[in-house]
């Protein structure tokens, strides 16, 4: 599986038979610099603890989300801020 980030309304991740697509999030854009970081270690780390593709996207474009709202390269959200901004978008679908 490899994951991209293609702006900031989606990502997409490939495997070897198909391409998808994850909606981002809402949010205000302070600065972009670490995006594409904290989404791919979020996609990373969501993939080897065992979620499937979709979720860890979904997990990632999240973490990137939340990255884009603050100064700065080290702008990575802890997991409980992804949890927090994915429960409050999808309410129950979090704990995986």
């Amino acid at each position: 599986t490899r994951s991209s980030v293609s702006g900031p309304a989606a990502a997409c991740w490939r495997r070897p038979t198909s391409v998808n697509h994850g909606a981002g999030f809402p949010v205000e854009v302070v600065d972009t610099n670490g995006a594409g970081d904290a989404h791919t270690g979020a996609f990373m780390a969501a993939l080897a603890a065992g979620l499937p593709p979709a979720k860890a996207a979904r997990r990632a474009n999240a973490a990137a989300a939340i990255a884009v709202t603050r100064r700065g390269p080290a702008s990575a959200p802890t997991i409980e801020e992804v949890h927090k901004l994915l429960s409050d978008e999808e309410p129950g679908d979090v704990a995986d």
